[in-house]
């Protein structure tokens, strides 16, 4: 009989025109950038909101996209599962990854990285550009940048410091909604997981992507931070504004 344990530690964070050379937009990544896996994910996923976004859909659409990187640094999609069943989409991310050049980070190479992502059909493409062609690499605030942290709505648990308040919920939300996945069980797979999410200016969150370990246990800690309940969101200078955070969150079998 095999006994399970979860164990996680939590840590706050932080079709394209002819013309575009897409090399620019990770070759004027600073020193730091340049071996972060977060900062090269970022932009990856910020070029497929900017595709979708060009293509001018009718309607948004919620994708699941498993993505492999292969011995040289290229992206390889593996899966890709959307709500709107869009064929097109899995061909536009399929070109859109051999046009993006290869990157070495050190232990990345043959690794998997799972995503969910909300693809918006009315973004400010104009913007969004500039911002990807920038050496900005994102607009996006981690914890310690803000006045007012994000809150869970309606919780029962009331701590005096908000941090260690915000962190109780998500710890209680894990306890609740973890399941271990079936497939990982019957392989022993175990491992840990970096989880990293958005929430937008409005409370909720578009964005997940995980990497480390199995696709397996990276579907499961999607599905686990889905779940969450839309929050009150993050503030600086008493305006809304978007913040990532970031936990490793470990499955264990023993």
């Amino acid at each position: 009989m095999k006994k399970i344990v979860f164990l996680f530690l939590l840590v706050s964070t932080f079709g394209f025109s002819q013309e575009d050379d897409y090399s620019k937009i990770f070759s004027n990544f600073d020193s730091i950038q340049k071996g972060s896996f977060q900062s090269h994910i970022n932009r990856i996923v910020n070029l497929i909101i900017y595709d979708y976004a060009k293509q001018k859909k009718e309607k948004s659409s919620e994708i699941l996209i498993i993505t492999k990187i292969d011995s040289l640094g290229k992206l390889n999609l593996v899966h890709t599962k959307e709500s709107t069943q869009n064929k097109d989409i899995k061909k536009s991310i399929i070109a859109l990854y051999k046009k993006i050049p290869p990157f070495f980070i050190e232990g990345m190479q043959n690794q998997t990285f799972t995503s969910y992502l909300t693809l918006e059909n009315n973004i400010d493409i104009p913007k969004w550009r500039e911002d990807l062609f920038s050496k900005k690499e994102n607009n996006i605030n981690n914890f310690n940048s803000l006045e007012k942290i994000p809150s869970f709505k309606n919780s029962t648990i009331q701590e005096t410091d908000p941090i260690k308040n915000f962190n109780t919920n998500i710890l209680t939300h894990i306890k609740k909604n973890f399941r271990y996945p079936s497939y990982a069980l019957k392989n022993n797979i175990s491992g840990q997981v970096t989880i990293y999410f958005i929430i937008e200016k409005e409370g909720n969150i578009k964005t997940i992507i995980c990497y480390d370990s199995h696709p397996s246990l990276q579907l499961e800690s999607i599905s686990i931070i889905k779940k969450l309940p839309q929050f009150n969101p993050g503030y600086i200078n008493n305006e809304p504004v978007q913040v990532s955070f970031s936990l490793p969150l470990t499955f264990k079998l023993q």
